[in-house]
């Protein structure tokens, strides 16, 4: 009787350490993408020439020119035979990012791409807290994709 009083024990105890443990965890504020904490980009993307067969075609957001990575936001694939989209990129980080492209992602290797539009309309990519960044409107010829 004892053994089990001190094993029922033992459990209580841990179960409690274990609570306390959790609970004295420091805040180390927002998460990363936190709504509140971050902003977003917009535009329009107006296309030109032929829809590629095959791949897709993304909006994406990098925080420097040529990337070094991935992008640090971007769409969903876009739907073939469209002439404008209006893309939202949203959960950006505040601050200045330097390109906003428009490529195409070749099926057979996903890593390789190809732009085929790119903002360059002369005004800094600012991200502010809970804003948006308008305006950001693109040309892009889909005949650039192979």
């Amino acid at each position: 009787m004892e053994r089990v009083f001190s094993l029922r024990t033992a459990g209580v105890l841990c179960a409690v350490l274990v609570a306390f443990a959790t609970s004295c965890g420091g805040d180390d504020g927002p998460a990363a993408g936190d709504p509140a904490n971050t902003g977003s980009v917009s535009g329009t993307v107006t296309f030109m020439g032929n829809w590629p067969a095959t791949g897709d075609v993304q909006v994406a957001v990098y925080s420097s020119l040529p990337p070094a990575g991935p992008p640090d936001g971007y769409t969903n694939p876009l739907g073939p035979n469209i002439n404008t989209y209006n893309y939202t990129i949203a959960g950006l980080d505040p601050g200045v990012y330097e390109g906003v492209i428009v490529s195409w992602r070749d099926p057979g290797n996903p890593l390789s791409s190809v732009v085929i539009g790119q903002y360059s309309g002369g005004v800094a990519v600012v991200v502010v807290k809970g804003e948006d960044a308008s305006g950001f409107d693109i040309v892009a010829d889909l005949d650039q994709a192979p």
